[in-house]
């Protein structure tokens, strides 16, 4: 009773776990395909009347599920499909209470948007609101997973965007298919350094030297080529397992782009266009500082602007400055000379608009700082999962680098032997 803030008492009691009530949750009832939970232990009169106005809301939905039926927009239509026939009950019931419920959202908030069904969702300073989103979000079949991007920012969206960006920046040249051509151009050269070989031997056995001298220069200008695309094999190998590793190193990065990009095409932004508002903090300080130093020529003076008298005087008595300041005329047209202005007064309607613009941008900033606070729980889970990531790339980067060295060495050894056999 005695608290400053009711508002820090509750939030103290559910982030520490001691509610202090004997409220429990009832089991949860259906009306109209839409289930309510209200919590046991409250007067019946307030139970009464959440269910005079859950019975409301939910007669609300429906009317507007009927009225969507009928006018089929186009918003409905891309996020549920077209309305079934008037024959096909079950199936038209199921969609104009799907839609009734997104359409309840689309009215709470305000949105109008044709195309596209929901806006992003409200922040945390209006709950019910959130509550709201996520139940319109769970009518239009979208999975739940996906929540964790609706939650964010049009920003954050940006930001991650903007990070799979900077990691194609760095991304190494796929060669997967000259490598394969360049192996095939290599097992030929060998085949045809064999059978020049051998030809040259069966040359040499029926007694013609200048075909078997022939078919051994041949064979060495094969084995050559061979020696050539075998390099440029190793060349193509290390450039193709970097491309890999670039993969498995971003493939996270590249995850979240692909769902901040699908997000952001649901409200209808595009990220590859620059905001339009890009002003910065340091911006919107500038800007903070230079209104405050405007509105100081019409600042009330309170006590504490004031000097007290006695300091005044000690100080004048012992500054030689002050000594020459008392024996100098005042300059002309000095400040301190001029009658003080008084600030422009309002009228009544200049009054109210000024005040209720000033509650707007207060609530957008409430709204956006309660959605920077959502997205910190996220964005933890995200650096844990990238830390996971690392370590498991690491482990993984050290068996490559086993499999490599032992599959040069067999491939060193296989090459060898098939120059001993040739010659």
């Amino acid at each position: 009773i005695d608290a400053v803030s009711p508002a820090q008492v509750l939030a103290h009691r559910i982030t520490r776990g001691r509610p202090d009530h004997d409220l429990t949750a009832s089991p949860a009832h259906s009306t109209g395909g839409n289930s309510r939970s209200l919590p046991t232990g409250i007067p019946q009169r307030v139970a009464d009347r959440l269910h005079q106005l859950y019975e409301r809301a939910a007669d609300r939905a429906t009317e507007l599920g009927r009225q969507l039926a009928d006018a089929a927009p186009e918003w409905a239509i891309q996020a549920l499909g077209h309305v079934p026939p008037a024959e096909d009950a079950a199936d038209r019931a199921d969609w104009e209470q799907r839609a009734g419920v997104v359409a309840a959202h689309r009215e709470a908030v305000g949105h109008t948007d044709p195309e596209h069904a929901l806006p992003p969702m409200p922040g945390l300073t209006a709950p019910e609101r959130r509550a709201s989103y996520v139940a319109a979000w769970t009518a239009l079949g979208r999975p739940e997973t996906d929540l964790t991007e609706a939650e964010m920012t049009e920003g954050r969206l940006r930001i991650r965007a903007q990070a799979w960006q900077r990691e194609q920046a760095w991304q190494p040249p796929y060669v997967d298919d000259d490598l394969r051509a360049t192996e095939a151009d290599l097992d030929t050269a060998r085949q045809a350094a064999a059978v020049a070989t051998a030809r040259a031997a069966q040359a040499s056995t029926a007694g013609d030297d200048e075909l078997a001298a022939k078919w051994l220069v041949e064979a060495d200008t094969h084995r050559q080529t061979a020696e050539a695309k075998a390099a440029a094999v190793d060349v193509l190998t290390h450039q193709a397992e970097t491309h890999s590793l670039w993969v498995t190193h971003t493939a996270v990065t590249r995850d979240l782009a692909d769902r901040a990009r699908a997000e952001a095409e649901r409200r209808g932004l595009d990220l590859a266009t620059p905001p339009e508002d890009t002003t910065t903090a340091t911006d919107w300080l500038a800007e903070h500082a230079a209104a405050v130093a405007a509105e100081d020529a019409w600042r009330p003076i309170t006590d504490a602007d004031v000097t007290d008298t006695e300091e005044a005087d000690d100080l004048t008595t012992d500054s030689p400055a002050a000594a020459t300041e008392d024996t100098a005329e005042p300059a002309p047209d000095h400040p301190a000379d001029q009658p003080a202005q008084e600030p422009p007064a309002l009228s009544g309607p200049e009054l109210e608009l000024a005040t209720s613009g000033t509650a707007a941008v207060l609530a957008v900033l409430a709204d956006r700082a309660s959605q920077e606070t959502a997205h910190t729980a996220a964005i933890q889970e995200d650096l844990a999962i990238q830390a996971s990531d690392a370590g498991r790339r690491r482990r993984e980067l050290a068996d490559l680098d086993t499999v490599t060295t032992e599959g040069a060495s067999s491939a060193g050894q296989d090459l060898d032997d098939n120059t001993s056999w040739d010659s």
